[in-house]
């Protein structure tokens, strides 16, 4: 899990699975951007992705880490990442500040 922040405000909060297959260690450099270790881990070449996006209201934990009131509206965005042959490597389920942020298709 991350906590995103820009400009030291919290922006979103994500949650990443990645398969074991794709062979990321706990030791792993998390200060890089997630899909460098992914291509680097395995020799991977991310070719997409794929999003859902919903709303949802932030709970008192949520709340919490991103500084905000229980009850503010969330973006919900849910992305599965793929490799070659359509293969996913990773599922994120993001929950961001709305009021922060826009999604542009």
């Amino acid at each position: 899990m991350r906590l995103r922040k820009i400009t030291g405000i919290p922006l979103a909060l994500t949650r990443s699975y990645i398969p074991d297959w794709v062979g990321i260690n706990l030791e792993a450099d998390f200060s890089k951007p997630l899909y460098e270790l992914i291509e680097g881990a395995g020799n991977l070449h991310i070719t997409h992705g794929h999003d859902v996006l919903g709303a949802t209201a932030a709970d008192e934990e949520l709340a919490g880490l991103l500084g905000i009131e229980a009850g503010t509206p969330l973006m919900r965005v849910r992305r599965t990442t793929f490799v070659d042959h359509d293969r996913p490597v990773e599922f994120v389920i993001s929950l961001i500040r709305s009021a922060l942020y826009e999604y542009h298709v």
